[in-house]
This record gives structure tokens, C-alpha cells and sequence, in this order.
């Protein structure tokens, strides 16, 4: 699929398909997965104990000395397969949210009826995030696979994570601007048509 498919599709997906039970299934896959598969099995916990001190992905722009203690943290407490477990289960949390913000944001413009460039400029944010948080789990797990090569993996990463917080801030603020605007557009559309009959 080229480039300008892959586009379309993404387009089409999250303006014109992502509705009704759809689009409530994005907003909740994030929330719920979360709760599942990081908060209450445990491994969330396991991975932040393991690293002793503030986890890195909780700590914007982290640098190489951060990256290299925390991780050798990680390894002295034989946690690196759940180190890696956690990767895996953040990464498809990665993608959930993504979508979910993406999905309300699609929302928003859908009902405000816009399109063109303010729509590529709006989803931007969701997938910046998802990519940034790609990067960091990419990064740390490389990290640890690769010990000799840690620093400069783990402060790839620690920009990965700045860079996620941002992003991360940008997609909420679109997706609840979009909310708040694609509801208030809809009401009126349906005040307007309760008025003509």
C-alpha cells in the first residue's frame, strides 16, 4: 500500500467509519487494557520496583547516565523478562491510545464537519505519541538485550519519552477540544431540526 493509500485510509478510518459502537470501543480499549493487562497483573508495579528509583518512563528527556542506572537496576534485580513483558503490553497500549484519541478527534471533526489539512494537523498529535512511544519501549528493551551499547539506546529512548509527553499532552487537548465541540456542534444540528417540525 503506498503512502497516499495508507493516508486515505487512515483518513477514512478514523472521519467517516469510527462511530457509534466503534468509536466507543476505541475511547475504552486503552482504559481497559491498561487496567488489565498493566495494573492488575502486576507488572507495571514489578517493572518501576525493579528500576529502584523514579522510572525512566515516567522521567521526560532522561539522559544516558539515567538510562544506564535504572537499567542496571532492572538486570541486578533479574527483572528483564518482565522488563520485556512490560515493553510488549506498553506497546499495545501505545496503539490503543492512539486510537482512542484519534477516534474522538475524528469525532469532533466529523460533526464540525472539517476537513483538509486542520484534520492531518489534529490526528498529527495521536500518532507522534504512538511513535515516540514506540521508540522508547524499541529503545529500552534493545538497551538491555544489548548492555554494552545501553547508554546510547537508553538516551535514544529518553528522548523518545520527552517527546511522548508532549505529544501525549497535545492529543488530550485536541481530543477533549474536539469532544467538547463535535457535542456542541451535534446539539445544535438537533435543536435546529426539532425547531423545523
Amino acid at each position: 500500500m503506498s503512502h497516499r493509500c495508507w493516508g486515505d485510509a487512515v483518513y477514512r478510518y478514523f472521519l467517516v467509519d469510527t462511530h457509534g459502537w466503534r468509536l466507543v470501543a476505541h475511547v475504552l480499549a486503552p482504559i481497559v487494557w491498561f487496567q488489565i493487562a498493566l495494573l492488575m497483573s502486576g507488572v507495571y508495579a514489578r517493572y518501576n520496583a525493579a528500576q529502584q528509583g523514579r522510572p525512566l518512563e515516567e522521567t521526560p528527556f532522561f539522559d544516558e547516565a539515567v538510562a544506564v542506572l535504572r537499567l542496571d537496576s532492572v538486570a541486578a534485580s533479574d527483572g528483564v523478562q518482565t522488563a520485556f513483558l512490560f515493553y510488549v503490553l506498553d506497546a499495545v497500549n501505545a496503539l490503543l491510545l492512539c486510537a482512542g484519541f484519534a477516534a474522538l478527534i475524528g469525532f469532533g471533526l466529523r460533526a464540525l464537519r472539517t476537513q483538509g489539512p486542520l484534520v492531518w494537523a489534529a490526528l498529527a498529535a495521536p500518532l507522534i505519541l504512538c511513535a515516540a512511544e514506540l521508540t522508547e519501549n524499541a529503545f529500552l528493551a534493545m538497551a538491555l538485550a544489548m548492555p554494552a551499547s545501553q547508554g546510547t539506546l537508553g538516551g535514544i529512548a529518553g528522548v523518545g519519552t520527552g517527546i511522548k509527553f508532549l505529544a501525549f499532552a497535545l492529543s488530550a487537548l485536541f481530543a477533549l477540544t474536539a469532544l467538547i465541540a463535535g457535542l456542541g456542534a451535534w446539539t445544535w444540528r438537533r435543536m435546529r431540526e426539532e425547531k423545523r417540525r
